[in-house]
């Protein structure tokens, strides 16, 4: 059924779109251009939303004010564990880094407030104002998820039509380690795969968003499920070889930090940062050059057939990742988009041996050094970060703790 036209009032009658579509981009401002999508805690599998309150480029801060908590504590009650339920629930986060954001909305549920927003309000005065400001609202608001399971309901197995609308995705994802690499349906021809295909599936929905529909910005952020897996296990290249096609252009990639010197592992298997200062405008492409190693930068991504360019539409909201302005953000070397994994000819035909890196923007995080007890509310340090030296206190009375802190520290090995 068509909206009436509603001549007769003077928003839809005295103002043009023009002047109304400015109106709505105000209301969403002031609303919160960054919105958390999260399920409902009553169980039903209801989503709502909830306004991030990181300011821009604000890092994940928990390492640092953990380790100053925790060398208070050794100067006054040395031990290993440190016994802290504030801590060991922000350690735990399912928001990851957007905790604090988590605890602002458990504050805002216990005192049965909530930030109020012009979302509901305006979409629900009337039939034609929803069909007008719909779009402008899915096309100013990033939208951002922390949950895998939700990320692939809502892109994979049950899209609602508004998710067509979407211009602007942050996503910061725990996977686990088999579902990383075990992302090819192929390899389990006629057997049950031991995994879902949650992380290839969603990179094929968001590369469709990309290729047929309105996304044109997307952020992940990447980090292993599970508190002693290391990052260094991971084989990069062939996880985001899920990534294709038009998605790579437009991604924003953060990977945690090498730990260990990726010369005298495998180079060929992670993402290297190319030699480009940092500084340089984001919307530029770059190319590489596979005969002499040289990166050209681009100014115009028609070069590339890119569909944004293509269709000119609004500029997407400035994403977090974009705001932040530190040095370990660059640009990479540009590869072949074109729509198919690494193959091992591009291994052995480019820089060296080593691949070149499809994505517009790649950066790398500091991983969280400390994590939650198996049970009870207790912090220590992750195995990847793990020193004996320092994390394990030689008391007369904490045998127990020397035992684990050493075996842990064989487990390094």
């Amino acid at each position: 059924m068509s909206a009436d036209l509603q001549h007769q009032s003077t928003f839809f009658g005295g103002l043009p779109r023009e002047i109304r579509d400015m109106i709505y981009l105000a209301m969403w401002d002031v609303s919160g251009t960054h919105q958390h999508v999260f399920e409902h805690s009553d169980g039903g599998g209801n989503v709502t939303h909830f306004p991030c309150i990181l300011a821009a480029g604000e890092e994940d801060s928990r390492n640092d004010e953990f380790e100053m908590l925790w060398r208070q504590q050794q100067a006054h009650r040395p031990r290993s564990l440190v016994k802290d339920p504030v801590w060991a629930r922000r350690m735990s986060s399912t928001w990851h880094e957007h905790w604090k954001c988590e605890e602002a909305m458990m504050a805002s549920r216990e005192q049965g407030t909530r930030p109020g927003t012009l979302f509901l309000p305006s979409l629900l005065t009337c039939k034609r104002m929803y069909d007008e400001a719909l779009p402008t609202l899915y096309h100013s608001t990033t939208l951002v998820l922390t949950s895998l399971s939700l990320a692939h309901t809502q892109l994979v197995a049950a899209p609602s039509p508004n998710t067509r609308l979407w211009r602007s995705a942050q996503l910061s994802l725990a996977v686990s380690y088999e579902m990383l690499h075990r992302h090819r349906a192929n390899d389990f021809v006629g057997r049950q795969p031991p995994c879902p295909h949650y992380w290839a599936e969603l990179c094929g929905a968001l590369s469709n968003l990309v290729r047929f529909a309105s996304l044109r910005a997307v952020v992940i952020r990447l980090d292993l499920a599970g508190a002693n897996r290391f990052w260094r296990d991971v084989r990069e290249r062939w996880v985001l070889s899920a990534v294709r096609g038009r998605l790579a252009r437009c991604l924003v990639l953060q990977l945690p930090e090498l730990t260990e010197d990726v010369d005298t592992m495998r180079p060929y298997q992670f993402l290297l940062p190319s030699s480009d200062p940092p500084g340089v405008a984001a919307t530029q492409t770059v190319r590489s050059d596979a005969n002499n190693g040289r990166v050209d930068c681009i100014s115009n991504p028609s070069e590339h057939n890119c569909k944004a360019a293509e269709t000119p539409s609004p500029s997407p909201p400035l994403l977090h990742a974009e705001r932040n302005t530190r040095d370990r953000s660059c640009l990479v070397p540009g590869a072949s988009l074109a729509e198919k994994p690494i193959s091992n000819n591009d291994i052995n035909s480019s820089n060296g041996g080593v691949p070149p890196i499809p994505f517009m923007r790649l950066e790398r995080y500091q991983r969280r050094r400390w994590s939650r007890e198996a049970e009870g509310d207790g912090v220590q340090a992750r195995l990847e970060f793990f020193n004996p030296r320092q994390h394990v206190v030689l008391g007369r009375d904490r045998r127990r703790e020397k035992i684990w802190g050493l075996l842990r520290g064989l487990l390094m090995r």
